[in-house]
């Protein structure tokens, strides 16, 4: 499961005192799958053009992380992103496809977000690190 695999790796960055590793690497993959997650659930809503929908994504996962910097530098470059509907058109040709495997992915990938919160709050782990 996702507790025990995270709790194997918990051990080994606590014997090392560090949350360096796969510890790391599960919450940036995590916040990944926030990112795709985010934007699906954007795209989603017809009213929402594209660029806003990458803002809204970014801030929700991994702005956080970046340094100012370099968050106003990706914001400039969300810009230029594709419209909505260019972009469900690189998932599929056919629109409502797109939205089909957008809300599949909102599903499928959900519990695993909330499993790693959980996980991480359980193992006493700093989420924002």
């Amino acid at each position: 499961t996702v507790d025990d695999l995270l709790m194997e790796h918990v051990q080994a960055s606590i014997s090392e005192r560090s949350f360096d590793g796969m510890v790391r690497v599960l919450n940036r993959m995590t916040r990944v799958v926030t990112l795709w997650t985010v934007l699906m659930m954007e795209l989603a809503d017809d009213n929402v053009r594209g660029p806003k929908a990458m803002d809204t994504a970014y801030e929700a996962s991994l702005a956080y992380l970046h340094p100012w910097v370099l968050q106003k530098t990706l914001h400039a470059a969300f810009r230029l992103a594709p419209s909505r509907q260019r972009f469900l058109q690189t998932i599929s040709d056919n629109v409502t496809m797109s939205l089909l495997c957008a809300e599949e992915y909102v599903v499928a990938s959900e519990p695993i977000i909330n499993a790693m919160h959980i996980a991480f709050a359980k193992a006493g782990l700093p989420w924002d690190f």
